[in-house]
């Protein structure tokens, strides 16, 4: 199962629908400087930069109070395509990590471009070849916390440090792990890297090209509550901004007897674990950093590798405040960002379809917060019976939230597909577990899933794609 959630593309194509209700105006200025973005043989195909910091962003429509306890903060940026094919915007890529190591959520509301001097909401869409685009990208931000790192993720694969003020400590530092309510529950400290790791079973050769990296990790139980210790909570990103993945290694006896691997554990409160943790590495690349994250809440630095890429420092970028906020007046247009505002410049069908879309988003979104990474069968077969069947609680959770929202008529189609994505991967996680409980292979399983959810996801884009037809940019 590709994400536990396929919900993610789900997200994206309805938020590519949701821009098409909005007004689009992409800036063709070039970027003096930015991260580069390069494809998988390592050619640059655009660059992103970001041009100021709106923080706090208060100057939006006033029927978009930020959640309480938190502020709103508006990033500018530029994305320039240097490749020779369309390169697809991504807003939903790019993300903002506070000084606790959580990430920020995307933030819904709208503003006037004309009071603000700002651009509109970055859309969603594929810049040609030579041509950029501006545009915003907003995000909630709890009201103590600073903006500690802000990164951009184009593809599932790939994560680029745009700017940053974190620093990590020096290997054999301990790192605080907090919790939700900001409490620490535990530790994380780097011991050795092994590059590359020794004593690997033969049979088991990394594959052609690539090379394994090992990282000797302790994690600590500082809390009162038993603490989950997941290896694949841990990334590395090398230098081109490859995101690499836990990948397990077999290891000769004598190697594991010297730097055991580090297992799926609960810790006990005040118990600590060592354990290497490995990654496949490709030849030509090199470590830059070893990222704490569950993809969802957090987004933590734990190492800077040596010869790791220079980052812009945050404290670099253009920062202001704007004004307070304020309700559009006659004659002017609000722009959402990245959900549309009912408009008067919108048919009251496709004002509908707009409201429908944004609570369909909330939905999405509280979902894919709480989604387990699966990747691989190999991902599939780690999980334990409690996991799988708290994603399939979580997955029937969804369904009824999304039969409680009063889908237009025009819509339903969509709706229909987006619900047949959904039981597709409750059957496939019920399936896993019955063959989990028997002892059977979960390959075959994972296979048929991706095939399934592949045709319902051509289904969902085809019905996406009427509305946005039936609704196009103003």
């Amino acid at each position: 199962m590709r994400k536990a959630l396929s919900l993610f593309m789900a997200l994206l194509l309805m938020t590519g629908f949701a821009a098409g209700l909005q007004q689009r105006a992409a800036a063709q200025s070039s970027p003096t400087s930015g991260t580069t973005v390069l494809d998988a043989s390592g050619n640059a195909i655009a660059t992103v930069s970001i041009d100021s910091i709106q923080d706090p962003f208060e100057a939006y429509d006033s029927g978009y109070e930020p959640q309480r306890g938190f502020r709103y903060v508006l990033l500018t940026v530029t994305i320039e395509n240097t490749g020779d094919l369309p390169f697809a915007t991504q807003p939903y890529g790019f993300t903002v990590v506070d000084s606790d190591g959580f990430l920020a959520t995307s933030a819904y509301l709208s503003y006037d471009p004309a009071a603000t001097g700002l651009p509109e909401a970055l859309p969603d869409e594929q810049i040609e070849a030579g041509d950029s685009v501006t545009g915003t990208v907003a995000f909630q931000l709890l009201a103590g916390a600073e903006i500690s790192t802000i990164a951009y993720a184009p593809s599932y694969d790939r994560n680029y440090i745009l700017a940053s003020n974190a620093s990590a400590p020096a290997a054999g530092q301990p790192i605080s792990l907090l919790g939700e309510d900001g409490g620490e529950i535990g530790t994380i400290t780097v011991g050795k890297v092994m590059d590359p790791v020794t004593g690997v079973d033969p049979s088991y050769a990394a594959p052609r090209g690539y090379h394994y990296l090992g990282i000797l990790v302790t994690i600590e139980n500082t809390s009162s509550r038993p603490l989950s210790v997941d290896p694949s909570r841990l990334q590395v990103i090398d230098d081109e901004g490859f995101v690499n993945s836990y990948y397990s290694v077999y290891r000769t006896e004598e190697a594991t007897d010297a730097d055991p691997d580090l297992q799926y554990a609960d810790l006990a409160p005040g118990d600590s674990v060592t354990g290497l943790v490995t990654f496949s590495i490709f030849n030509d690349a090199a470590p830059a950093w070893l990222i704490w994250t569950d993809a969802y809440t957090q987004y933590l630095l734990v190492q800077t590798f040596e010869g790791a890429p220079e980052v812009q420092s945050i404290a670099d970028i253009p920062t202001e405040s704007t004004a307070a906020p304020s309700t559009p007046t006659a004659g002017e247009t609000p722009v959402a960002n990245e959900t549309p505002t009912e408009t008067a410049n919108l048919s009251p069908e496709c004002q509908e379809l707009a409201a429908w879309s944004q609570e369909l988003n909330a939905a999405i979104n509280k979902l894919n917060g709480s989604a387990l990474s699966v990747e691989s069968a190999e991902d599939l077969e780690a999980l334990t019976p409690d996991e799988i069947n708290a994603q399939i609680d979580l997955l029937n959770d969804f369904l009824d939230d999304i039969e409680e929202i009063d889908t237009p008529e025009a819509a339903q189609d969509t709706y229909d597909a987006l619900v047949d994505m959904v039981n597709i991967q409750v059957d496939g996680f019920q399936e896993a577990l019955d063959a989990k409980e028997n002892g059977e292979d979960l390959a075959p399983i994972y296979e048929d899933y991706n095939a399934q959810i592949n045709d319902a996801s051509e289904t969902f884009a085809t019905a996406a794609s009427a509305l946005d037809t039936m609704c196009p940019g103003i």
